[in-house]
């Protein structure tokens, strides 16, 4: 479900451990599988992968760094608070409408099959998007324009935890409306829905904010109350344990 190269930059061989740690509800273990199934066509993955994907993965923290921090790095700030940067990323040179789409095409499948869930108590994963499930993939398919009442809010971290990490779409607790939130790689993705949408959300949109906005910020907080709500339920096996 997620792009197979996300497993790819995780899977750091120079360590101890030779594959990225899973953990559910249920148990935490060192693997290299992934939640998958056959879903799309040959055209449609190149599709996607053309229009956003590529591009986006090529942007996350690797093995050869991580390369839209570091174009925030060397650039400078509109504005900034504490831990948190925002930049104009059309003046700065970072394509967030390929940002957008990479995170509408993660969402829309996330709610477009029902996944088969590994090592979970729940025997399928998916996300009910309702009507903004058709809206997305007329926009993925490139008959229709970026939906209005949808925006996608990027956020680059600068911690250390959060760039070694990815977790599915899900549900964020708090919001104003329905937003879906999702990690890879140093890179956290917001999609929020609806309409009419809070003016904060058009404002800080990647995709429709005049200055295309994207952030630099410590998130390792949000990243460690994510996996904290796991780990108190999920038992320790395999290499994992032992290590």
């Amino acid at each position: 479900m997620l792009p197979s190269a996300v497993w790819r930059l995780l899977n750091e061989t120079s360590q101890k451990l030779r594959h990225p740690i899973l953990m559910t509800g249920k148990v935490a273990l060192t693997t290299s599988r992934q939640i998958h199934g056959y879903v799309l066509c040959s055209d449609c993955e190149q599709l996607l992968n053309k229009n956003g994907e590529h591009y986006t993965i090529g942007q996350m923290r690797g093995k050869r760094g991580f390369p839209v921090l570091q174009r925030l790095r060397v650039a400078l700030p509109m504005a900034s608070a504490g831990t948190v940067c925002s930049y104009n990323g059309a003046a700065i040179g970072v394509d967030t409408e390929k940002l957008a789409y990479f995170a509408l095409s993660v969402v829309w499948r996330a709610g477009a099959h029902k996944w088969k869930n590994l090592y979970s108590d729940e025997p399928t994963y998916s996300i009910d998007l309702g009507p903004f499930l058709e809206r997305m993939r007329k926009y993925l398919l490139g008959t229709s324009p970026f939906p209005p009442n949808i925006t996608v809010n990027v956020q680059v971290a600068s911690d250390t935890q959060s760039q070694r990490s990815a977790y599915t779409p899900s549900w964020a607790a708090g919001a104003r409306c329905p937003v879906v939130g999702f990690l890879v790689c140093g890179i956290h993705f917001a999609v929020a829905m609806g309409n009419p949408l809070p003016p904060e959300y058009l404002q800080t949109c990647c995709y429709n904010s005049p200055q295309k906005i994207i952030f630099e910020k410590d998130i390792s907080g949000q990243s460690t109350r994510a996996f904290n709500r796991l780990y108190a339920t999920t038992r320790i096996v395999g290499q994992l344990r032992s290590s």
